[in-house]
């Protein structure tokens, strides 16, 4: 309702004003909130760690399902624990119907369920539990005892129909929910009017470094070299046409192994960090040939290489990303530049290089795979640091519930630098890719070219060589097409 009603409709910034009680969807639906409030104050799951109170006085942007929202988390684990629920009771009673498969049975969303779609225990108002009792089973007045004694106070009751009346009811107008999965997201979660893009940023890169890279400095296996430096590089510069693609493949190949699991049990599992990436790809779906290619008969490419892989070759598409972005910016103007070199000019716990980094990437990550860029980019007076602030798959530095850093940015967001001014500000800041960067691998694939040269050279010197052979015999003689293949 909340989300029909506001969704691309209000700005955080109005959203942050209101009061619940006094817009008109309350004041319309104040019973129905009401229920809401009194059940999110009885909740009690081990995954809230922290539970803000609720009532009618709270402002509209806590009833949003959001992730920049303390209560729009909670509201997400409350689905997922509803989701679970719902699926194990119906699944547990239609077990005892002898029914197991329930693959044709129709999903839908949780927010579509109604009052009456939520699985619980009570019968309907119009039916108690005696009144089943009394329908099922009957008083022995005809029955005897061998001594022909009549039984009448005894009762009959058959158990098993009651269990089967029960059941039914239970499951009368309950449907399974579709479940949320890596590949799946089934909770439809608030957006605001200003939040335009349709690339948001994940945590998984985080969720994968996490998993995959704690003893990094103790494993020598995980740092990329110079050779794996080089394919990644070459490929980068001849297939300039595909970059998003071979972007959107390293994201699922990461979002595979931060939720991998064992086929045989569902039980999360981490894949070996060293096993070659060239193992296990075919199991990633939906990724292109190219991506596969880069990983085809190059063993030193290793699961636990993944994340320093896909930031070095961001690194290398960025000037052609770079160009077309351009195409769609403006100009920062002096007032905006001095603001910002004042601002770094005092002691500061983000530096240039890490705003840079983090710029660098949403340009990579969410503007170049953007469609509508006219849209998205050009015309979108937005600022950028609305959107980069609270991704942690932004930021080397994990400063998403750091207020030390916080603070500084909230201090950088009051400037209202713009999406359109990306790519200046960028530069502005210095880059985080120096100008040499990429120096020692073209000094390798220059050094391996003039390498490839020099051993062709001494094959095609050595005598009775294939070069010899076309160019003439021992004496030097010319020898004719018709004759050198007889």
């Amino acid at each position: 309702m909340i989300n029909q009603e506001y969704s691309n409709k209000i700005s955080k910034e109005d959203a942050e004003k209101i009061i619940l009680k006094d817009t008109d969807i309350y004041k319309e639906n104040s019973e129905l909130f009401d229920k809401f409030i009194e059940f999110y104050k009885n909740v009690n799951l081990e995954e809230i760690k922290h539970k803000q109170n609720l009532t009618k006085d709270n402002k509209l942007c806590d009833f949003f399902i959001h992730d920049d929202n303390k209560y729009g988390k909670n509201y997400e684990i409350i689905y997922k624990y509803i989701i679970k629920q719902q699926n194990e009771n119906i699944r547990n009673l239609f077990k005892k119907k002898g029914i197991y498969d329930l693959s044709d049975m129709n999903k839908v969303n949780v927010q579509q369920l109604d009052e009456n779609g939520i699985f619980n225990l009570n019968l309907p108002k119009n039916i108690s539990f005696l009144d089943i009792i009394f329908n099922f089973s009957y008083r022995r007045m005809l029955d005897l005892y061998p001594n022909g004694y009549n039984i009448y106070r005894e009762y009959i009751i058959n158990y098993e129909l009651i269990e089967e009346t029960i059941t039914d009811l239970l499951l009368n107008n309950k449907q399974l929910l579709n479940e949320s999965d890596e590949k799946n997201e089934t909770i439809t979660k608030f957006i605001y009017n200003n939040e335009l893009f349709s690339n948001q940023i994940s945590n998984y890169i985080t969720t994968f470094k996490t998993k995959y890279e704690n003893n990094k400095n103790n494993n020598k296996n995980n740092i990329i070299s110079l050779n794996d430096k080089v394919i990644l590089y070459k490929f980068s510069k001849e297939n300039s046409t595909i970059h998003d693609y071979i972007i959107k493949d390293f994201l699922k190949l990461i979002k595979f192994l931060t939720n991998y699991k064992k086929e045989n049990n569902n039980e999360e599992y981490i894949i070996n960090e060293d096993t070659k990436i060239e193992d296990i790809i075919d199991k990633v779906q939906d990724i292109s040939d190219y991506f596969i290619n880069i990983f085809k008969d190059n063993k030193t490419l290793t699961v636990g290489k993944t994340t320093e892989l896909f930031d070095y070759y961001l690194k290398c598409i960025y000037n052609d990303i770079s160009s077309e972005i351009r195409n769609y910016q403006e100009e920062l103007d002096d007032k905006s530049l001095k603001m910002i070199d004042s601002f770094f000019n005092k002691s500061r716990n983000i530096t240039k290089k890490d705003l840079a980094y983090s710029l660098r990437l949403f340009m990579t990550l969410v503007l170049f795979l953007e469609s509508d860029k006219e849209k998205k980019i050009k015309l979108n007076k937005n600022n950028i640091l609305h959107y980069i602030i609270r991704p942690p798959d932004l930021w080397k530095k994990k400063i998403s519930n750091d207020e030390k850093y916080l603070k500084d940015l909230n201090e950088l967001k009051s400037m209202k630098i713009t999406i359109n001014n990306i790519i200046y500000l960028y530069e502005a800041l210095g880059k985080d890719i120096p100008d040499d960067f990429f120096n020692d691998v073209e000094s390798k694939i220059e050094e391996d070219e003039e390498q490839k040269e020099s051993n062709q050279n001494e094959i095609n010197d050595k005598p009775g060589s294939g070069a010899q052979s076309m160019n003439g015999d021992n004496n030097g003689d010319a020898v004719s097409g018709d004759e050198g293949w007889d």
